[in-house]
């Protein structure tokens, strides 16, 4: 077993088994949640208020699990491909995924619902980043060496 990550007041912590199962342990080392996925786990966050764990494998979808309420939301579903990575908002009201589709998604954290699909580039978008006030999603791939800035309100460069 490995430890990937704690949320910011070091109360809980995820744990990732080669068999991709993932568990949740809090400070008292008891698992609160287990999970086991279809594919391996690509990478797994805490939302900046440690509400939200985002986690997303091989088979295209994200999961969203509430450490307060320990649901587990739908599969947030859309990509074509891989989903590469997740990243929170700075405000945790965002989720963006990006894929080998060569999209970057934006989802409502608290409804789990789709809202823009950011197209445009012209191969595997390679970094995302919000801006500190989460208005802004900076988008990148190496091949032709732009930045892309998108209105996360309107999803528009």
């Amino acid at each position: 077993m490995m430890l990937r990550e704690r949320e910011r007041s070091g109360r809980m912590y995820y744990v990732v088994r080669y068999n991709a199962a993932i568990l949740w342990i809090s400070y008292q080392l008891r698992m609160v949640l287990s999970l086991t996925l279809i594919r391996i786990s690509m990478k797994v966050i805490f939302s900046p208020d440690s509400r939200l764990l985002a986690f997303h494998s091989s088979d295209r979808t994200v999961r969203l699990w509430d450490t307060a309420t320990r649901t587990l939301y739908q599969p947030l579903e859309g990509h074509f491909d891989q989903v590469r990575s997740v990243i929170f908002s700075p405000d945790s009201r965002l989720l963006a995924s990006r894929s080998s589709d060569h999209t970057v998604r934006l989802w409502d954290t608290a409804t789990g619902t789709l809202q823009h699909t950011l197209e445009g580039h012209s191969d595997q978008v390679r970094s995302v980043t919000f801006s500190p006030d989460s208005q802004l999603l900076a988008s990148s791939h190496s091949s032709d060496r732009t930045v892309w800035l998108w209105n996360t309100a309107t999803g528009v460069l």
